[in-house]
């Protein structure tokens, strides 16, 4: 069927998608026939079809970051990218699926990069930056 299949081998469980296929701008691009910047737009409009994509991308990304939270016990958990940059409905539902999965909310802060969607690059740059100074020595 063309499909890529997932298998765990810790619990046997086997999917054709993953997260990351459901989560991401281009995975919501390609179930939407249209860019992410659109289909957001639609959502933040009301449009069921748009609303209905970004609930289920939510609700799966929400379940793994409530899992790993559980599992970790971050302060907070910063949600960047262009999808998690956007103001409005996705963000919103992300944050109330990711409260909605935890076993406690003892004040988890879900807040959004600063940096947006410019924190990932800036994030790279700075990564080489601290591994070329501390291999000279500078850093340690």
């Amino acid at each position: 069927n063309g499909q890529t299949r997932h298998h765990c081998p810790a619990c046997g469980h086997t999917t054709t998608q993953v997260v990351e296929d459901i989560a991401n701008g281009p995975g919501l691009a390609a179930a939407y026939g249209q860019t992410a910047e659109i289909l957001l737009a639609d959502a933040n409009a009301g449009s069921p079809r748009a609303i209905h994509l970004i609930d289920h991308a939510t609700q799966e990304l929400g379940r793994v970051l409530s899992i790993l939270a559980g599992a970790l016990d971050p302060q907070a958990i910063i949600i960047g990218g262009g999808l998690g940059s956007a103001p409005g409905v996705y963000f919103d539902k992300l944050t109330h699926a990711i409260r909605a999965g935890l076993w406690q909310d003892q004040g988890l802060q879900i807040t959004q990069a600063a940096l947006g969607t410019d924190a990932g690059i800036i994030g790279a740059a700075l990564s080489t930056q601290t591994t070329l100074l501390t291999s000279q020595g500078e850093i340690t």
